[in-house]
């Protein structure tokens, strides 16, 4: 029982990842293709995941259940060392589909030995097509070509027939060194089939804008309703326009990192694959806002629509009149009207830019900064220069020095300094550091802890706009770990070895595909293991 539950999982792991496939001859293209590297790399990665995270005594218990209920010789007749697969087609209505499993066999007739003795399948081989039947849970048909068995569940002998089956080289692509890969060929999906996906999100969507929500303005409700066209809009656009959309999943023995990759390309020409090399284009003001100590950083850049940005407009319009008329005070109301004017430009641009960086510890303190980009900063400056030179007039003489206003300068910027009492937490957490503020013509700067200030003049004398992914993530859980208390605190730390930090991180691009990315460390794992177990 336990040989036929490996057997079928084995046929399972190929279902999950894929390859590119090229046509030979008349063969049609599959639209779903799959690559496992093999079953000994599966396994093996498999073990080294699991140490990975912390739980060595399960990968040996797990490597013992394969050998004592495999054997020493791995499957009887299936070769471990060379790649598995699948590939799957769709003809030109959704009920034309077919579709096999690839095995890599090493000798035929201990392969059916495995499944007649070992796994107590009972197979038949028709003598005209040589298509074997067995007669398992859900039976499948199989039939041997290149070295390998062709196995599926459909009762389609077009499947299987000799003149349609793909040859291995076609499948398994030596490019690919990703334990596990997934293509799907978006341009070869039937109509039919986009018809339902676009369809069964339009309802989705529509569902949601039906939705009343507590508050809300008719305002506010357009827009909402009109970024929800537009997340139906790009997914038509992917579907229509979309060539190829990828999955890779690895691990990575040397750096001691499992990654997933997501990737989609686009049709030549076509209007998404113009958004996709615009993507890779994108450029922020703070690029080059980051560390190698950093515990953490991140940065996002991305901007709206025509239409959306001026339904926003709208939106930033109302909220000005709503905050403005629940005012009462006439002095503060002043104080907000000439605010939320130096932020309108900003706020109506419908554009995004902005970082935030934590470097650290310092002893215990971190240094943060964060960075925001401005449509005429020059007018915010001005108000809150102006407001800040009211707040001093009643500050009494003695206290002043807590907030200097022009304390410092850097690319021929003004640097404000605000010196807080801090509680104990925050103490700990920023040391006595100062914050510190800067108004860029075209950037908010805000910045405290120790390196605050050096992290800060640098940022300010970066005037340029550098290439930088539109999205990107990363936190170092070694760097963040003095942050936690408690009698586990330093059991948890000697997970990170130095110079290890425990990398997650996420990345978002463009170009001449658009790429998700998302990696993370083994002592990451390890961590998230120990603290799960420890909860």
């Amino acid at each position: 029982m336990a040989q036929r539950w490996v057997f079928l999982v084995s046929l399972s792991l190929a279902s999950l990842a894929a390859p590119t496939l090229r046509a030979q001859g008349q063969v049609a293209p599959p639209t779903i293709s799959v690559q496992v590297q093999s079953l000994d790399a599966v396994l093996k990665n498999l073990k080294l995941l699991v140490v990975m995270s912390g739980r060595e005594e399960i990968a040996s218990k797990v490597e013992g259940l394969v050998k004592t209920k495999i054997g020493p010789k791995g499957l009887e007749g299936i070769d471990t060392n060379r790649p598995f697969g699948a590939y799957f087609r769709f003809g030109k209505d959704l009920s034309d589909f077919s579709g096999v499993i690839l095995a890599p066999i090493a000798d035929e007739k201990a392969f059916l030995s495995l499944l007649e003795n070992g796994l107590n399948i009972k197979v038949i081989k028709d003598a005209n097509t040589g298509i074997y039947t067995a007669s398992a849970n859900t039976p499948f048909y199989f039939r041997f070509a290149n070295k390998y068995v062709y196995a599926t569940t459909l009762r389609v002998d077009s499947s299987l027939d000799v003149k349609n089956l793909l040859p291995p080289a076609s499948v398994f692509s030596t490019a690919q060194k990703s334990t596990i890969s997934l293509v799907l060929q978006l341009d070869q999906l039937p109509r039919d089939l986009k018809t339902i996906a676009r369809l069964g999100l339009m309802q989705t969507m529509q569902d949601a804008q039906d939705t009343k929500l507590p508050g809300e303005t008719p305002t506010q409700k357009t827009l909402r309703v009109e970024v929800m066209k537009g997340v139906v809009e790009q997914f038509t656009a992917i579907l229509n326009e979309g060539k190829q959309f990828g999955i890779d999943i690895d691990v990575h023995k040397a750096s001691e990192e499992i990654s997933a990759t997501f990737s989609l390309t686009a049709q030549s020409d076509s209007g998404l694959a113009k958004t996709i090399a615009d993507i890779g284009k994108v450029k922020s003001l703070f690029g080059g806002l980051r560390a190698k100590d950093a515990a953490l950083q991140a940065s996002v850049t991305m901007g709206l629509s025509k239409n959306l940005q001026k339904l926003f407009a709208s939106a930033v319009d109302e909220a000005r009149f709503t905050i403005l008329k629940e005012l009462n005070d006439a002095g503060k109301k002043k104080q907000a009207e000439a605010l939320l004017d130096a932020l309108s430009p900003t706020l109506r641009a419908g554009e995004v830019d902005a970082a935030l960086l934590m470097t650290g510890p310092k002893g215990k303190a971190y240094s943060f900064i964060a960075a925001v980009k401005l449509h005429e900063g020059a007018k915010l400056n001005k108000t809150v220069q102006e407001f800040l030179e009211e707040v001093v007039k009643q500050i009494p003489v003695e206290a002043r020095d807590q907030l200097r206003l022009n304390a410092d300068i850097a690319g021929g910027t003004s640097i404000h300094r605000f010196k807080l009492t801090y509680g104990p937490i925050e103490k700990e957490l920023l040391g006595d550091s100062p914050i510190y503020l800067a108004i860029r013509d075209d950037a908010f700067f805000v910045a405290t802890g120790p390196d605050g200030l050096a992290n800060l003049k640098a940022a300010l004398s970066a005037t340029n706009a550098i290439p930088a992914p539109p999205l990107s993530f990363e936190i170092s859980l070694s760097r963040l770990a003095p942050l936690m208390d408690g009698p586990n605190r330093d059991k948890l730390m000697a997970l990170f070895d130095p110079g290890r930090g425990g990398s997650i991180r996420l990345s978002l691009e463009g170009g001449s595909r658009l790429q998700v990315r998302i990696t993370t460390h083994q002592s990451a794992l390890r961590f998230i293991g120990e603290l799960t177990d420890k909860k």
